[in-house]
């Protein structure tokens, strides 16, 4: 079970009583792949919905200049900087990625920025990098996969019916340069 293991991950964070410096340590050694940056600056209101830690991501974020709103787990400090508990609320992990989602696409409409949730969710690019986002893929949404070039994970995974039936596409790369290229072609073909 995911959940029991991030659970687990999550108390060995706690009783380690990681710091908020720990943390951004860790963020300083994370490898961003590439074309991020430019991939969300072609949205409005880019999002990131993960079951990774906020501090981190939002870390890793700002040393690479990426804009987005993270939807991630975060942790309660204490005065000194060390981590002493999480928000059980608060853990994003594969169940209820979809969930996660859909918060974050709602906060679009009350920012008055789409009128109703069909449109919002209609004109959303969903990637995941991982089978466990099947969840969040969302109907009428662009539900992309991107997969290692070097993984066989689209294989491996052919007994997962729920995932091919939610998919727009699936693609094999390192980085985000061929969906980009992708999203430039679709925008230049469609009829004005």
């Amino acid at each position: 079970n995911l959940l029991a293991v991030m659970m687990r991950d999550l108390e060995r964070i706690r009783r380690a009583r990681l710091s908020s410096r720990d943390l951004h340590d860790l963020a300083t050694k994370m490898r961003v792949r590439q074309g991020a940056a430019e991939l969300l600056q072609m949205f409005d209101s880019p999002g990131i919905v993960s079951a990774g830690i906020r501090p981190v991501i939002a870390e890793v974020c700002r040393l690479n200049g990426l804009e987005a709103t993270i939807s991630a787990l975060d942790f309660v400090y204490d005065d000194a900087g060390h981590v002493v508990d999480y928000p059980f609320v608060d853990v994003i992990h594969d169940g209820n990625k979809g969930e996660a989602a859909l918060v974050y696409l709602r906060s679009l409409i009350r920012d008055d920025q789409e009128d109703n949730m069909f449109r919002v969710v209609e004109r959303s690019l969903i990637v995941g990098d991982s089978i466990y986002d099947r969840n969040m893929f969302l109907p009428r949404a662009v539900n992309a996969l991107i997969v290692p070039s070097d993984d066989g994970v689209v294989r491996g995974n052919a007994l997962i019916p729920d995932i091919w039936e939610k998919l727009t596409f699936v693609y094999k790369a390192d980085d985000f340069l061929p969906l980009i290229e992708l999203i430039k072609q679709a925008r230049e073909s469609r009829p004005r």
